[in-house]
This record gives structure tokens, sequence and C-alpha cells, in this order.
């Protein structure tokens, strides 16, 4: 911190940045451009572009920097059964689609220069925190991490 340099830097999947990247996925960019279009084009709470709390929100033991991979903004959901916008009818890629389902908590390793080790939710979980929404980062205290889905 005193020298002010970057350490290491470790990129979500589901950001702004990389949804939009022209070099990513196209698909992933169409879903993000027709969102945001649905929110700030047809007034439909806007504000939800900055509204996603659990993004950027850190906790650390001193071990591991724990941190939640979730979309940068979710797709709006249907005013009516005739809307075209919505989670359900939306023709999303598969790895969209599953990405709308839940979101991750990740533990970044502060030794290892903030390499993964180790993440709970998403499909793949076939535990109690499969498809979980967590709703921030957990608060270690004795040596136990307690978190909110």
């Amino acid at each position: 911190m005193k020298t002010g340099e970057l350490v290491w830097e470790s990129d979500s999947p589901w950001s702004l940045d990389r949804m939009l990247d022209p070099k990513g996925d196209t698909r992933k960019a169409q879903a993000m451009q027709q969102w945001l279009s649905a929110y700030v084009q047809n007034n439909q709470r806007p504000q939800f572009l900055f509204e996603n709390s659990v993004l950027g929100s850190l906790s650390s033991d001193g071990t591991f920097v724990y941190c939640i991979d979730d979309l940068a903004l979710p797709p709006p959901y249907a005013t009516s059964p005739y809307a075209t916008v919505s989670p359900a009818n939306g023709n999303y890629s598969a790895e969209v689609a599953d990405a709308i389902q839940h979101n991750r908590l990740k533990a970044l390793s502060l030794p290892r220069e903030g390499a993964l080790a180790w993440e709970l939710g998403g499909r793949s979980d076939k535990g109690e925190l499969n498809d979980s929404y967590f709703l921030g980062p957990p608060l270690p205290l004795g040596g136990k991490l307690y978190v909110l889905t």
C-alpha cells in the first residue's frame, strides 16, 4: 500500500467490461446490451446499473480475500406476459442462462497473489449452496465464515 503499485488483480467474467468486450463472447455482449436498453432507454429503473451491492464488496481473514462473482446487471423481468425481455424467455447462451440462476462466493489466496483457492455456488456445486445467491462476502470470525444466502 505504501508504494501505491498494483500487486495483483482478479477479473470477473460477469463484469460490464468483460460482458461488453468486443473481443469477447458476442452472446454475452448482446444479452448485456439488451438488458441495458430495457433499463435505460425504456426508463425501467436505469439506476439498477449501480444497485448490485455485492459487486466490489470484499472481506478477508488475512489468508484469503472473499468476494462474490455476480452479473453486473441482471436481466430485467417481464412486466407483462407479452414482453420479450425476461430470464424465462430470453434467447441467451447456456453460459448466460446459467449465470442468471446464481452467483458464486470466491476465495482468493493472499499468499498466492490472488489465485483462486476455492469457490462455492453455481450449478456444478452439488452441495447445499447449489443455485444460491450470496448476499455479500462472508464475515470471517473465530476461524469460521458466516455468509447470507
